[in-house]
């Protein structure tokens, strides 16, 4: 069963756990230890997650082989959002520094023409993909083109 499976069936027993010692290949946890630690220590899924926001002013206009007011040069207001994560922080005590985030997306990016930032068509898509790929620890991106249109691009763990 994987640890996944394993967190699943754990819950159920959560209770129990927080009455009596928790036993680990690694560790053992003092009587009175909440369920939910014991199971966390367990099955190693300890996590720091962290998010930033950002208003990114840019104009772009897409490459499309079909009819369509997009391939105009327009801009947006995007709303950005960064999300990293760590299993341990760094020397700083931090999983990144959110001005490192703002210095490498937002400085980057702001008011700017992103067909001539970007070496790709600047889809909502592919430039949640390329912030991704700029930030250490990146997991996870959402973008806001417009109040209707939001993308998500999530990495995958392997």
């Amino acid at each position: 069963m994987d640890n996944k499976n394993r967190l699943r069936a754990g819950w159920r027993n959560i209770y129990k756990l927080s009455l009596q010692d928790c036993r680990t290949d690694t560790t053992t946890v003092r009587l009175g230890t909440s369920g939910l630690d014991c199971l966390l220590q367990e099955y190693s899924i300890n996590m720091y997650y962290v998010s930033k926001q950002m208003e990114i002013a840019g104009c772009h206009r897409l490459t499309l082989p079909y009819e369509s007011k997009c391939r105009k040069m327009h801009g947006h207001n995007w709303i950005v959002t960064v999300h990293c994560k760590a299993k341990e922080l760094n020397a700083e005590g931090m999983v990144v520094d959110f001005k490192h985030i703002k210095d490498k997306i937002h400085d980057y990016l702001d008011h700017g023409n992103f067909n001539e930032l970007l070496p790709f068509n600047p889809t909502a898509e592919n430039i949640a993909r390329w912030i991704c790929e700029q930030v250490e620890h990146c997991y996870r991106v959402d973008i806001e083109e417009s109040r209707n249109n939001h993308v998500t691009y999530i990495k995958d763990e392997e």
